[in-house]
C-alpha cells in the first residue's frame, strides 16, 4: 500500500510538471484526472494536506520555470569560466565543453563551449591540463539553434532540458588559473583515472570500458553506436539497475569470500557505490538504483518487507524536484518506464512461467512494447531485433564481457594489461563479433519499423491500450484472443499510420550550402528527393583532422524517418556539383530506391559517373534502375502525379547550365524545380513556361540564389508567387544575392529561405495546400 500512494505521488508530480512547463487543455484535463485519483478515499484532513502540498509543489515549480531564464544578455564578449578538465573533449582542431560563467552578481550559468584551435600550441596547451581551471577568455555568445528539419535533433531544446542557453565560441583564451579546493581534487582524480584507462593499448577494449563504467558512449565506434541505438540495446552503455546489480553482487561476492561479515561488506559496498555514482555525476539511471538500493536496506533494518516500488517512486520524486525537465529526456522515461514494467508485471511473469528462458524471453517482450512509445516519440522508429537481442546480449554483458573488462581493469593495476596484447585482442575480437550482430540486425528491415512523426493523440492511444492490458495481465495473468487481437491491430495501425495521411508533401530540407528536396504524394503512395546533398571537406593537417558525421546520416536520413518512409520510389540527381549529389552512394547504401533518374547533361561527366557506379554497385537494391531524361520526357510519379522535363536538352559535362528543371503540378500549385540552372538554359526554360502559358506557383530558386542566375527578365516573365531558396547559414558565396531578393520582392513573390527558416514544407491535397516553416518569425 505504502508504494501505492508513493507511485500515485510521483504521477501527480509528473503530471504537475507536464501542465507548469506545457500549459494546454490537455496537460490541464491529466492533471485533474491524476490529482483526483490520489485524493480518491482519502480523509478530509488528507485531501486538505494533499492539495496544500500540490499547492506548494506547482509554487516552486513556477519559480523554477521562472528562474530559468539566462542573467547573460549576449552582447558579452569577456567571459570567465569554470571548466572542468574531465569535460574538455578535444577532437583535432575543434575543442568542446560545458563551463559554468561567473556572473557580476557572484552567481553562475552553465553554457556551452567551442573553441577552434588554430594550431598545435593551442591544442597542446589544453590537452597538458591536469585538473580544472578558470578561464579569462575573448568570446562570442549565440543562441543554440532550433531543430531546422522535421525529425532533427533539437539541440535548442536539448541544451534548455540543461539550463544551457547560451553558445559560446571562445575567440582568444586570455588567462588559464589552477582551481583549488575538494571539487577540483575530485576532478582531479577523476581525470587521472580516465587517462589511466586510456593509456590501454587497444583502442576497442579502451572504449567499451569508458562506455559500460563511466557513461562514455562516445568512446565507441559511431556506426557501432548507432546499431546498438537501432536494434534497442544502448540501455546497456547507460548506467542503470543492470550494472550497479551486477556491481553490487560481485562485490558482495569478493568481500565475503575475503572473510567480512555480511553487515560490513554491505556497508562498504554502500560506500564504494557512493564513490561511485559521484564520479559519474549522479546520472538518472545511478540515482534510481542508489535511491532504491538504500531504501531496500532501510527496510530490512526496519524488518518491513522490501519494497523496491517505493524505492523507485522516492528517486522519481527526487530527481524531479531537483530537476524537473528531466522528465522530458528520453534516458530518464526509459529508466522508469522500464523499472515500472519489472516492478508491476515481474511477479506476474515468474508465477506464470516456471522456466528461466521463458520468463526473461516475456519480460524482454514487456520492456519491448514498453519502450515503443518512447522510442518513436524520439527517433521515429524502433526495432523488434531487442526482443531477441535484448535477453542474449544482456547474457553476454553479464557473464562475458563485465568479467572480462574487469580482468583488464585489474590486470592494467597491476601493469600487466599492455605485456598481454594478445588477450587484449582476443577480448576486442570478441567485441567485434556483438558489434557485427547489431550491426546485421540493424539492417535487417523487417525488423526495423521506420514509424514517422506520429501525433500525440495517437502515442497516447497506443500507450493507453498497452496500459490496459498490462492491467489485465497482472490480474489474469495472460491475455484473451481479445485482447491479443486488439494489440496486434494497434501495432498494425502505429505501423501504418503514414499511409493514413490525406495530404501530400514537398519539403526543401535545411542541408546548409545544398539543394536536397523531398516529394511525397498523397497517403505515401510515392516518396522520391531531388537531389542528394553533402558537405565538401577541405584538406587539413593531420593534427586537425577530427571524424565528421555526414549530411546524410546527420539531417537527411532522419528527416526520411520522421516522414516514415521505408523506401523511395525514385532519387532525380540535377547535375553531378557535390552539393547535389554528394550524398547519393550513402543514400543507396541505406534506403532501397526504386530508380534513379539522371540528366543526360552529366552523361560526360566521367567523375560523376564513376562515384554513381560505385554507389549502384553497393545499393542495398541490387536491381535499381536507372533513367536517363532530357527535355521533352514525362515522368509519372504515380497517383495521377507526373513531372515534365524541361532541361537539359543536350548531353552535357554536368555543369550548372546542364541541370535537370522539373515543371509538375501538386495539388493546386504548380511547381518548377530548377536546380543549378543558369545561362542560355535558364533563359529557355522561362521562355517556354511563358510562351505555354504555365503558371509558376513555387519557384526553386536556381543556384542557391546566385547572381549568376534568376536573371531579371527571366523572373518577369514567369512571375512566381512564392521563391524558394536553399542557402547555408553564413555561408562563404554570399548566397542569396541581394540583387535576386530585391527582383523576388518587386514581383511580389512570398520568400522562403533555409538559412533563416530551416526546411520549408508545401503540404497539399488536391485542391488546397499550405505552406509552412520549421522556424518561425520568433526563431523556434
Amino acid at each position: 500500500m505504502r508504494g501505492y500512494y508513493f507511485c500515485l505521488a510521483s504521477i501527480v508530480l509528473a503530471a504537475t510538471i507536464i501542465l507548469v512547463f506545457i500549459p494546454a487543455w490537455w496537460s490541464l484535463l491529466l492533471f485533474v484526472l491524476c490529482l483526483g485519483r490520489l485524493l480518491v478515499g482519502q480523509t478530509r484532513f488528507s485531501k486538505l494536506i494533499i492539495v496544500l502540498v500540490v499547492g506548494l509543489v506547482v509554487s516552486y515549480l513556477g519559480l523554477v520555470k521562472a528562474s530559468g531564464h539566462s542573467q547573460l544578455t549576449g552582447q558579452e564578449d569577456q567571459l570567465l569560466l569554470q571548466v572542468k578538465r574531465t569535460d574538455i573533449a578535444i577532437s583535432g582542431d575543434l575543442a568542446k565543453f560545458s563551463a559554468q560563467v561567473s556572473l557580476a552578481n557572484g552567481q553562475r550559468e552553465q553554457v556551452q563551449v567551442f573553441y577552434w584551435l588554430k594550431n598545435e600550441a593551442d591544442r597542446d596547451q589544453l590537452a597538458r591540463l591536469k585538473g580544472p581551471v578558470t578561464m579569462q577568455v575573448k568570446a562570442k555568445l549565440e543562441s543554440p539553434s532550433p531543430a531546422r528539419n522535421r525529425g532533427a535533433f533539437d539541440y535548442r531544446k536539448y541544451l534548455k532540458g540543461h539550463g544551457i542557453h547560451w553558445l559560446v565560441t571562445i575567440q582568444q583564451i586570455e588567462g588559464l588559473t589552477d582551481q583549488k579546493g575538494f571539487l577540483a581534487w575530485w576532478d582531479c582524480l577523476l581525470f587521472r583515472l580516465l587517462i589511466w584507462l586510456e593509456s590501454l593499448a587497444q583502442p576497442r577494449l579502451r572504449a567499451y570500458l569508458l562506455a559500460l563504467f563511466f557513461n562514455r558512449s562516445h568512446q565507441l565506434d559511431a556506426e557501432a553506436l548507432a546499431a546498438y541505438q537501432a536494434v534497442g540495446l544502448i540501455h546497456l552503455f547507460s548506467i542503470s539497475g543492470f550494472h550497479l546489480n551486477y556491481f553490487l553482487k560481485s562485490s558482495q561476492h569478493c568481500l565475503l569470500r575475503l572473510g567480512f561479515l555480511k553487515e560490513h561488506s554491505q556497508m562498504l559496498v554502500f560506500i564504494l557505490l557512493l564513490i561511485y555514482a559521484s564520479l559519474l555525476g549522479w546520472p538518472y539511471g545511478m540515482v534510481r538504483a542508489v535511491v532504491a538500493y538504500t531504501f531496500r536496506q532501510f527496510c530490512l533494518w526496519k524488518n518491513w518487507p522490501p519494497d523496491s516500488l517505493s524505492g523507485s517512486c522516492l528517486s522519481f520524486i527526487l530527481i524531479l524536484l531537483v530537476r524537473p525537465l528531466a522528465l522530458f529526456s528520453l534516458g530518464f522515461q526509459l529508466t522508469y518506464a522500464l523499472t515500472a514494467a519489472i516492478i508491476f508485471l515481474g511477479p506476474r511473469v515468474k508465477a506464470t512461467w516456471s522456466r528461466p528462458v521463458v520468463q526473461e524471453l516475456v519480460l524482454s517482450f514487456i520492456c519491448c512494447l514498453t519502450t515503443i512509445p518512447f522510442l518513436v516519440h524520439h527517433f521515429h522508429r524502433f526495432s523488434w531485433a531487442s526482443l531477441i537481442l535484448n535477453y542474449f546480449f544482456s547474457w553476454a554483458f553479464a557473464n562475458l564481457v563485465f568479467p572480462a573488462l574487469l580482468l583488464v581493469v585489474c590486470l592494467h593495476g597491476l601493469g600487466l594489461a599492455n605485456q598481454l596484447i594478445w588477450l587484449q585482442e582476443l577480448m576486442a575480437g570478441c567485441l567485434g563479433i556483438l558489434e557485427s550482430i547489431s550491426q546485421f540486425n540493424h539492417h535487417w528491415q523487417m525488423l526495423n519499423w521506420t514509424i514517422g512523426l506520429v501525433p500525440a493523440w495517437v502515442l497516447a492511444g497506443f500507450t493507453v491500450i498497452l496500459l490496459y492490458l498490462a492491467r489485465h495481465f497482472d490480474q489474469d495473468g495472460h491475455l484473451t484472443r481479445g485482447q491479443l487481437g486488439l494489440l496486434f491491430v494497434s501495432l498494425i495501425l502505429l505501423y501504418n499510420q503514414a499511409y493514413l495521411d490525406p495530404y501530400g508533401r514537398l519539403a526543401m530540407l535545411d542541408i546548409g550550402q545544398g539543394d536536397t528536396i523531398y516529394l511525397e504524394l498523397p497517403y505515401q503512395r510515392a516518396t522520391y528527393l531531388v537531389d542528394v546533398a553533402e558537405q565538401p571537406t577541405f584538406p587539413k593537417p593531420a593534427w586537425a583532422q577530427r571524424p565528421r558525421q555526414s549530411l546524410v546520416s546527420r539531417q537527411i536520413l532522419p528527416a526520411l524517418q520522421a516522414e516514415g518512409v521505408r523506401h523511395l520510389d525514385g532519387v532525380f540527381i540535377s547535375h553531378g556539383d557535390f552539393d547535389h549529389m554528394g550524398g547519393l552512394n550513402e543514400l543507396l547504401s541505406q534506403v532501397k530506391v526504386k530508380i534513379l533518374y539522371l540528366p543526360i547533361g552529366m552523361q560526360d561527366d566521367q567523375e560523376a559517373l564513376a562515384s554513381i557506379a560505385s554507389g549502384l554497385a553497393s545499393s542495398l537494391n541490387p536491381r535499381i534502375q536507372v533513367i536517363w531524361l532530357q527535355a521533352g520526357d514525362q515522368v509519372y510519379l504515380g497517383a495521377g502525379y507526373q513531372a515534365q522535363v524541361l532541361a537539359p536538352s543536350q548531353v552535357g559535362q554536368g555543369e550548372n547550365k546542364d541541370s535537370l528543371v522539373l515543371y509538375t503540378k501538386l495539388g493546386p500549385a504548380s511547381v518548377l524545380l530548377t536546380g543549378d540552372v543558369e545561362g542560355q538554359a535558364e533563359h529557355d526554360v522561362y521562355h517556354l513556361l511563358a510562351d505555354q502559358g504555365l503558371p509558376v506557383d513555387i519557384l526553386k530558386v536556381a543556384h542557391h540564389g546566385s547572381d549568376n542566375s534568376s536573371p531579371s527578365q527571366g523572373l518577369d516573365l514567369i512571375k512566381p508567387k512564392t521563391a524558394w531558396i536553399s542557402a547555408g547559414l553564413n555561408n562563404r558565396y554570399g548566397h542569396p544575392h541581394d540583387r535576386v531578393i530585391s527582383d523576388l520582392e518587386n514581383l511580389g513573390a512570398e520568400i522562403y529561405r533555409t538559412d533563416q527558416d530551416g526546411a520549408v514544407h508545401y503540404r497539399f491535397r488536391p485542391r488546397s495546400g499550405i505552406i509552412d516553416r520549421m522556424i518561425n518569425e520568433e526563431g523556434s
